[in-house]
């Protein structure tokens, strides 16, 4: 039953599942930061009394950054956000999806963002482990480079958790 699920999700999600939980494209410097302000701003909709509706937008972000679903099924999202706004647009729900629609049509910008930072951020981590003096001297500096990029990029399929360059 467990394996079904994590197909499902694999599936729906184009987060990879074989990326290590360090690698770049999973966001690690600015996953925290990402669930405790949608923690706080959902707890300031919920005190403030806003519509249960709008208590998804900071949810919605959050989710679409760090886990963006796959092409076929944002695009049937988007299908079934204009038919709901279509269908509410007289209401006053109306403006809550179309909030909840900004929200989503911002989160791949956001993300796209973030990963710019997250490569750069990584990329200088992994430099500055090979600029260093003391460790060149036992270590070859292009076996080294070798090492680095293989544990930045995962190129050969294992887990970087588990790898240390020397």
């Amino acid at each position: 039953m467990f394996s079904r699920l994590t197909l499902l999700r694999d599936r729906c999600f184009s987060r990879d599942s074989t990326l290590p939980p360090c690698h770049p494209e999973r966001l690690p410097s600015f996953e925290p930061l990402l669930l405790g302000s949608s923690a706080v701003l959902l707890a300031l909709l919920v005190l403030s009394g806003c519509s249960p509706v709008l208590w998804l937008a900071p949810i919605l972000f959050t989710g679409l950054t760090l886990h963006p679903p796959a092409q076929a099924i944002a695009l049937l999202g988007g299908v079934v956000w204009s038919g709901l706004l279509l269908l509410n647009w007289e209401e006053i729900g109306g403006r809550q999806w179309l909030v909840l629609g900004i929200v989503g049509l911002l989160s791949p910008l956001a993300r796209r963002t973030l990963l710019q930072w997250e490569w750069r951020n990584a990329t200088q981590t992994t430099l500055a482990s090979l600029t260093q003096n003391e460790s060149t001297a036992t270590f070859g500096a292009g076996d080294r480079l070798c090492l680095a990029t293989s544990n930045l990029a995962c190129a050969d399929g294992r887990s970087c958790s588990g790898r240390s360059t020397p």
